[in-house]
């Protein structure tokens, strides 16, 4: 694959691109590579969204098209031309930061088998190797135990900047944070997958739902978006006792009202 040039790339249409300069140059990227990782990964979400990829195939066999549709693009998810789901994660400033690439069968489940050859969204071939990953059985359930190699240090997901041989240079929001500045009043609800994000969006279409990505992303940092919001939290069940402990030692830090549902409180 060819090296990203970044020669003669400026800010003429990516807004406010020097907050986003500052913080890629605080850890160690120059303003014009920043600037020309986010133009290209803003090119690859385009490129790959408006495709449902099989995960959306199977979501619209639970819930009519034109609502998983709608839902897919609200969050900017797309697919590869292999089918495997682009979740793109775009910052409340509007930039796409990167995109987790993962697999699910026809079924919905995570892919189990290992994967030896995967194709980035330009065809360039390369090496993945993704380890086998055990789903929950209970696809649109928001209260889950989701048993993964991650929980003993291991465990592989596909990013949009691995692919293209990039560095990241900026941190990674929360998945559909891009929503908040639109829907300042609507309830934000906060899961741990994007998968689970997404079904519950067309569950109850009324909250803005969010996702951390892992269980490890509860984190300060992360969570700075959700600043004087009240935050209602669904948390697979092995993260229940971290995120309410985390929830409790960060609210009043973050000016967070979290409020775990009356289901996890038995």
């Amino acid at each position: 694959m060819e090296s990203v040039k970044y020669n003669n790339v400026g800010c003429s249409n990516v807004g406010g691109c020097g907050t986003r300069a500052r913080e890629g140059r605080a850890q160690g990227v120059g303003a014009q590579e920043t600037t020309a990782y986010l133009k290209q990964m803003e090119e690859r979400m385009v490129q790959t969204v408006g495709e449902p990829g099989v995960l959306g195939q199977w979501v619209e066999s639970l819930f009519p098209k034109e609502q998983v549709t709608y839902v897919w693009a609200l969050y900017r998810v797309g697919a590869l031309a292999d089918g495997r789901t682009v979740f793109h994660y775009t910052n409340r400033m509007g930039f796409t930061i990167d995109g987790k690439v993962m697999a699910y069968g026809p079924d919905g489940h995570r892919v189990k088998e290992r994967i030896s050859e995967q194709r980035s969204v330009n065809s360039e071939q390369i090496i993945a190797n993704e380890p086998k990953t055990k789903v929950s059985s209970d696809h649109c359930s928001l209260i889950t135990d989701h048993s993964s190699p991650r929980k003993a240090g291991g465990g592989f997901v596909t990013w949009l900047h691995a692919l293209e041989r990039l560095e990241r240079p900026l941190p990674l929001p929360l998945f559909g944070e891009h929503l908040l500045p639109t829907l300042p009043f609507a309830p934000v609800c906060l899961v741990e997958s994007e998968k689970t994000a997404l079904i519950a969006k067309l569950w109850r279409p009324d909250c803005t739902w969010l996702a951390t990505g892992g269980k490890g992303n509860f984190t300060a940092e992360r969570l700075q978006p959700l600043r004087g919001r009240q935050v209602f939290v669904w948390p697979d069940e092995d993260a229940l006792t971290e995120w309410m402990g985390k929830a409790a030692e960060l609210g009043p830090h973050l000016d967070i009202r979290f409020e775990f549902p009356q289901g996890y409180l038995r």
